[in-house]
This record gives C-alpha cells, structure tokens and sequence, in this order.
C-alpha cells in the first residue's frame, strides 16, 4: 500500500511541476531566454554526470520529467513470490520395497460453468488445507488418508506410524525344494536355438 502511495505521489509531483512551469511561464514569473554564464543553472552528480543550462526556467520541466520517469519504471509489478514448497517427513515401517506417495488436494477438480452462449466468467477458490496423501507400494494394498494442514505445522506434511500397508502378494522366497533337476533332458544352446518364429 505505502508503494502504491509513493508512486502516485511521484506522478502527481511530475506532472504538477510541468504544469506548474508552463503556468509560471504563461504568468511571466519565469522566462525561457537565455541568462549569462554566471547565472547559469548547474546540476552535477560525483562528478559522473553534469548538466549546465543557462536557461533556469527549464529546470522544471527536466524535474518533471525525471520524476515521471522514475515513476514509470518504480511502478513496474513486483515479481511473484516464490513457491514456498511442502516438506514431506516421516517412516513407513514394514514394507521391504520403495513406496511411491501422491499428494494432490482433497478437491481434485472444481466446476465451473458457462452460459448458454458459451460465455465463461466464474471464479474458483483451490483449497489447499486438506491434502490427500496416497501410499503406493508393489504387493501392497494402496493406502489412503488425508491430512489437514493446521498453523502448527505449517506446510509440513508429517507421515505418522498409523500409515500402514496391508500385503496382498506374499513374497516368494527361494528355496532348494522349488528346485527340480532336468535329468538327461538335452538343452539346446541358446545361441545354436532357431531364431524366434521358425518352425522347429
């Protein structure tokens, strides 16, 4: 607000002082002819930039026109601010493989609508307090919950010891019994095997 407030204010005094120099000129206060050099109208900065003019009468226009410039470019829109982003922390415990976990909001989608003449002018309000967490794992049920995002814990998504997986595939273990011997049954090798799709 006090931005917006400064820059008007930096318009204004621009535009007022231009204004302000054609009116004292029109009233004769100040004229546009040319003075000697010892009245001369000097403006120097760190000895970079100098500007000497023996017509003081312009130096309101070139205020003027400085604070309309400083306004034009300090009125640019601020950039967006940044993403602050979701901190996801916790164990899941059981589970002898990578779980994979989708986060997207309770409110999947949001609905508008249009007139008759497919015209579109609706709002929508994403709600962004309650997130729906997804566990996913190979060989286990996928597991669902949602959790509301409260002051306390800010944008952190905490994963408690409640989120368990249930196994639906059993593990297949290994073992010498699940080994049969092939006998005198003759292998081809597999470099010397018929390539795919020929008759045998």
């Amino acid at each position: 607000m006090l931005f917006s407030v400064v820059v008007i204010f930096a318009a204004f005094s621009g535009l007022a002082m231009v204004v302000g120099g054609i009116w004292l000129i029109y009233k004769g206060a100040i004229i546009l002819s040319q003075t000697d050099s010892a009245n001369a109208l000097s403006i120097e900065w760190k000895k970079d930039f100098k500007l000497s003019t023996q017509v003081p009468g312009i130096a309101f226009f070139v205020l003027g026109l400085a604070f309309s410039v400083v306004t034009i470019f300090a009125a640019k829109p601020p950039p967006p601010p940044p993403v602050e982003p979701f901190n996801i922390r916790g164990t899941i415990n059981g589970v002898s493989d990578a779980v994979t976990i989708r986060v997207y909001p309770s409110a999947s989608s949001w609905t508008v609508t249009s007139d008759r003449h497919g015209t579109i002018n609706d709002k929508i309000y994403p709600d962004m307090d309650v997130l729906t967490l997804e566990f996913i794992a190979p060989g286990y049920e996928r597991y669902t919950v949602n959790q509301r995002l409260s002051e306390t814990n800010g944008r952190l998504i905490a994963i408690d010891e409640s989120v368990v997986l249930n196994k639906v595939i059993p593990v297949i273990v290994g073992s010498q019994e699940n080994i049969e011997e092939t006998g005198d049954l003759a292998l081809v090798p597999i470099t010397e095997a018929a390539s795919f799709g020929e008759p045998q």
